[in-house]
């Protein structure tokens, strides 16, 4: 497992880390921390410490600008965005590119501010906002300039608790199995999910 999977694993754990100075707290809900875990985070102590160190960098760092491309629609697709296409004509509606995400989210959550946040990011990403056509037999992108971020919202929280670790567990089994529309979609959504606290669950497509 690397790295990367290893802070998903322990985000969608409900672990948290902190590091102070050169000091990596970590704080998690009864049980969740067992012997494999506990053992798992000190033989990944070291890589865990510089990924957070990392992560802070990157947000004390303003980011450089970015020049959109010009809006066209005869943009050739990279070679895995081929492939995507390609599958997706040998077998329309599969979800074999799906990169799901469950990210529980903890505290006060304005969905508005993360809306918002989301929307920036594809604001900055052409290939978020990227769907396909086709001319003569052969792929090619379309970039649309005003596209926005897909979060449909749903409240579970007057759930019981049984029945709702079922239902998020269905949701989660649900976003990841739903294929994108290429000609249509863009290429990343969203499902923000009202438990006792907020699950958000992010979709991208490989490509």
């Amino acid at each position: 497992m690397n790295i990367d999977a290893l802070l998903i694993l322990l985000r969608n754990a409900k672990v948290n880390l902190l590091l102070e100075g050169d000091e990596l707290r970590v704080s998690a809900p009864k049980g969740v921390i067992d012997d494999q875990l506990r053992t798992t985070l000190s033989e990944n102590k070291a890589a865990i410490i510089d990924a957070l160190r990392s992560a802070k960098r990157a947000t004390t760092m303003s980011a450089p600008p970015m020049k959109p491309l010009e809006p066209r629609d005869d943009y050739l697709p990279s070679f895995a965005q081929e492939r995507l296409w390609f599958l997706d004509q040998l077998e329309p509606g599969n979800a074999f590119y799906n990169m799901p995400l469950a990210i529980h989210l903890t505290g006060d959550l304005s969905a508005s501010a993360l809306l918002s946040s989301l929307n920036a990011i594809v604001s900055r990403h052409d290939a978020l906002r990227t769907r396909f056509t086709t001319r003569n037999g052969r792929p090619v992108q379309i970039i649309d300039t005003g596209a926005s971020f897909e979060l449909l919202q749903e409240d579970m929280s007057a759930m019981q608790h049984e029945l709702r670790e079922i239902e998020l567990s269905s949701r989660i089994r649900e976003e990841a199995l739903r294929p994108f529309d290429l000609a249509n979609d863009a290429l990343v959504r969203g499902k923000l999910l009202r438990l006792s606290e907020h699950c958000l669950l992010y979709t991208s497509d490989a490509a």
